[in-house]
């Protein structure tokens, strides 16, 4: 993210440009730092009020034309793009059966992204268990209908 303020302050310019940079790499495997599994959806869309449950544990992928299930034990990075300029709020987290609430503080917590918006959480080291007890993420469409992007990086399970 970069920035340019400028500002006239008693005949003296007060200028501040700067960047905030964030970056991380993971390496193939499955310990601190590293992760071997990715799921993408590209394009989704919800109608208003309209919820999707992602079972993190039972993703489908499809590959090569066929189906294929994609589970997860650790989530490491999670990005969220929210496409629609206008329309609805993008609603994430708050399920209410084995909610997987990972880098929230409670399982019924939520963020909410308005239209234009995008989220990426990331914990690079050990990162967010997923487990039978805690695997699912719920998108919800408020007040108009959202168009997103998902895409998690993660271990296998």
């Amino acid at each position: 993210m970069g920035w340019n303020w400028r500002d006239e302050q008693d005949f003296a310019l007060l200028a501040d440009d700067n960047r905030l940079e964030y970056r991380f790499a993971l390496a193939g495997g499955t310990a601190a730092g590293q992760a071997d599994a990715v799921w993408y959806v590209p394009g989704d869309a919800l109608a208003e009020n309209a919820a999707r449950r992602w079972t993190l544990t039972a993703l489908p992928r499809s590959v090569f034309g066929g189906q294929i299930t994609q589970a997860f034990a650790v989530i490491k990075a999670l990005l969220l793009r929210q496409r629609a300029e206008s329309g609805g709020v993008l609603v994430l987290g708050g399920d209410t059966e084995t909610p997987w609430w990972g880098p929230f503080g409670a399982a019924e917590q939520t963020l909410r992204l308005p239209p234009g918006a995008a989220l990426l959480l990331s914990h690079p080291g050990s990162g967010w268990t997923v487990s039978a007890q805690a695997c699912n993420l719920r998108l919800k469409a408020e007040g108009g209908a959202v168009h997103y992007d998902l895409a998690l990086i993660g271990v296998a399970g």
